[in-house]
């Protein structure tokens, strides 16, 4: 049975708790997150030190009922949804977690919960009424997830997550929906994962969320997880397929077969640094097959603004790693439409010309591309 199609309807006892001191008053904005701890990497974006730790995760579930607002998300429904994203990041880490199940699960009521000020402050007082002498974060791989009613206002979007500094710290994350794909996506932050963007083409400026193809952009039925992401999470066998290109005083010139991003066998990315700049790309192929057939970018889709759109399809994917960890899908443009998968014959060319990827053939799992390299710059 495929992974997202797992969802139970879970039964569990409900343990009610009145708590009035919950919810502080409401204020005109929200305060920023707290600073996560930096991360000591040779390369942005890339674990530190490139093995595999391996460690269980635990998630400990609080479905909030609040007398003052509409559509509690119950208990069998938050156990449910946290279950099913649970499985789906045992599944992308390929044995990194093991196991990451409900080790807990309570029903708080606590009136004022959508009109918090202060969401950290929140969710630390949640969870010590909740779960007392279970710490979140800190390295203990427990997630704390806190289900607020559906009719809570989404100041903070569908999902707010702390960000951890490595893979297996833990984590807050505070929901107001109970769509698995949201959890997945905040769980990814408590792993240390940033967002998926989309970078517009000359230098032009980015989207947040827009990079499309997996879990930590913003799409409903996200596929696998990048190559990017797979390296920053040391996932096991990632390393290994991919093809490292070192910086050289002469034009480097590769080509190489590209398997797809979440399979398990031949090259599935192509690495190398801009000369200029020092920022990493890394090639991938999207190829739409296995667990990426559930997808939105499977079947081709756009999404439409007032001046242009963006089309998500399966294909070559470049991508590039920020300095704060986030991933950026390149894009290429055709007319009005932004492109962020190129097809048979295509080529995208990179900043200032410092590079270009071609696609040379396609097929439906696997895709020939030619990589050309300007010379690094000597001191």
């Amino acid at each position: 049975m495929h992974l997202r199609r797992a969802l139970a309807t879970l039964a569990s006892l409900t343990l009610a708790a009145t708590v009035t001191a919950l919810a502080d008053p409401a204020s005109a904005a929200a305060p920023p997150p707290p600073p996560s701890r930096a991360v000591a990497a040779a390369l942005p974006g890339v674990h530190p030190t490139g093995q595999t730790r391996r460690a269980a995760h635990r998630l400990y579930v609080v479905a909030i009922q609040d007398p003052g607002a509409r559509a509690p998300v119950s208990l069998a429904t938050a156990r449910a949804s946290a279950t099913a994203a649970g499985r789906i990041w045992v599944a992308q880490t390929r044995g990194a977690i093991p196991a990451f199940p409900v080790r807990g699960a309570r029903t708080l009521v606590v009136p004022g919960s959508c009109r918090v000020a202060d969401p950290w402050r929140f969710l630390e007082r949640v969870g010590a009424t909740a779960f007392p002498g279970v710490r979140f974060g800190q390295g203990t791989a427990n997630h704390l997830v806190v289900f607020r009613p559906n009719s809570c206002p989404l100041r903070w979007g569908a999902g707010l997550a702390s960000i951890g500094a490595y893979e297996h710290e833990g984590g807050r994350v505070l929901m107001s929906t109970s769509v698995p794909s949201v959890l997945e996506h905040e769980l990814g932050h408590n792993l240390g994962l940033r967002h998926t963007n989309l970078a517009l083409p000359g230098g032009r400026g980015s989207h947040e969320y827009l990079g499309g193809y997996d879990a930590m952009c913003g799409d409903p039925r996200p596929g696998w997880l990048s190559v990017a992401d797979q390296l920053r999470l040391a996932v096991p066998g990632t390393a290994r397929h991919v093809r490292v290109v070192r910086p050289s005083a002469h034009r480097s010139v590769v080509r190489t077969t590209l398997h797809g991003a979440q399979t398990t066998r031949g090259v599935r990315g192509l690495t190398f640094q801009d000369p200029a700049t020092g920022s990493r790309y890394v090639v991938e192929l999207r190829d739409g097959r296995g667990f990426d057939a559930h997808a939105l970018y499977a079947r081709g889709y756009g999404r439409s603004s007032v001046s242009s759109s963006t089309w998500y399809a399966p294909g070559v994917r470049v991508t590039r790693i920020a300095r704060d960890g986030s991933v950026d899908t390149l894009s290429v443009r055709s007319g009005r439409t932004y492109r962020t998968a190129l097809g048979a014959r295509q080529t995208l060319v990179g900043p200032g010309g410092r590079f270009r990827v071609h696609v040379d053939a396609l097929g439906r799992s696997t895709a020939r591309v030619t990589l050309v390299v300007a010379p690094a710059h000597r001191r």
